[in-house]
């Protein structure tokens, strides 16, 4: 079994959705999983930035896209494919030129330069992935706020508009005995 088999076919199982901005990033992603086979040095870091891309799709695949806020989450996330998409090209490309130029000894002195260059992808996907679940977490809380405002409109009940926080007064002093 190759060492990229598993994540070709997650890729491809995300490009399978029918989804039209996943299929596309779906097809990128194994674009760039075919190029990173062919890479001969860094195996280790190459492999790991193959499991961060489909992990990436992988996360994104999984998040529905349904409810009142449907449409607002659609939208985010066909900006997340495409942003994640022009990540990956710039990927491809970064290596079409070095699987053209590293070979013989000039290979092996770039090494480290391609090694910090995965490293850099390797982040900005774990970014994309970052931002893409704050934003879920976001919407879910806006969405459970709205859940709540109608609840208590239904109800007639009244928002209070003010907030008690209870701070024990021996422990402030403490604090304040730390701080002084």
């Amino acid at each position: 079994m190759r060492p990229f088999s598993s994540c070709m076919l997650i890729a491809k199982l995300a490009e399978a959705t029918g989804v039209p901005y996943l299929e596309n990033l779906a097809k990128a992603a194994i674009a760039v999983i075919e190029l990173l086979e062919k890479v001969k040095t860094n195996k280790n870091r190459v492999k790991e930035l193959a499991e961060s891309i489909v992990n990436t799709v992988n996360v994104i695949k999984s998040h529905p896209v349904v409810g009142r806020e449907g449409e607002k989450i659609a939208e985010h996330l066909a900006d997340t494919c495409s942003e994640m998409e022009r990540c990956l090209g710039d990927i491809a490309e970064h290596l079409n030129n070095e699987i053209r130029r590293h070979r013989g000894i000039r290979g092996f002195l770039d090494a480290n330069d391609f090694r910090d260059a995965i490293e850099s992808y390797k982040r900005q996907i774990d970014d994309l992935k970052t931002d893409f679940v704050i934003q879920l977490i976001l919407d879910s809380l806006q969405m459970q706020y709205d859940s709540a405002a109608e609840n208590r409109n239904k109800t007639g009940a009244v928002p209070r508009d003010e907030i008690v926080i209870h701070i024990p007064i021996h422990h402030a002093r403490f604090a304040m005995l730390l701080f002084v």
